[in-house]
């Protein structure tokens, strides 16, 4: 017999998504970076705004970079981040006032995020739109 799980079911939010650029994302070169949580508490302990509307923080602060982007430049400590809230007055208050927010003793500056997806290049014939294990063409086309 398979075990019950208690199941938690949230209301459906609209998320406003807001990208943090030049946030410090690790102490120094070659240490290891900042968790999602010592972000938030970061950002929460230096910005009253930020404190005040923390209930409402849908996505805690995650990097742009991917893990092997940042283990490929251990010498890069500054990056953009992102977060989301549920609540349009504290992401207008944020976005449309230009707030700027302090994270680590560095001022860093609030934009809209906007959710693109990667673009695709086949290697095989160079188009875009998919790769090459969708690609048709038998043989490779020259760059």
């Amino acid at each position: 017999m398979v075990p019950m799980t208690a199941v938690k079911i949230d209301e459906d939010l609209k998320w406003y998504k807001i990208q943090l650029n030049a946030v410090r994302i690790r102490p120094e070169a070659g240490d290891e970076p900042f968790s999602a949580d010592t972000l938030h508490e970061e950002l929460a302990a230096r910005n009253p705004i930020y404190a005040e509307h923390r209930d409402s923080i849908a996505q805690r602060p995650r990097r742009t970079r991917t893990a092997e982007e940042l283990n490929a430049d251990h010498a890069k400590i500054i990056s953009s981040v992102v977060s989301a809230t549920t609540d349009a007055v504290f992401y207008n208050r944020v976005i449309n006032e230009k707030r700027i927010l302090s994270a680590f003793f560095k001022l860093c500056s609030a934009k809209p995020f906007l959710d693109r997806p990667p673009v695709t290049q086949c290697k095989r014939c160079w188009t875009f739109e998919h790769d090459t294990t969708q690609c048709t063409r038998k043989a490779p086309a020259c760059r």
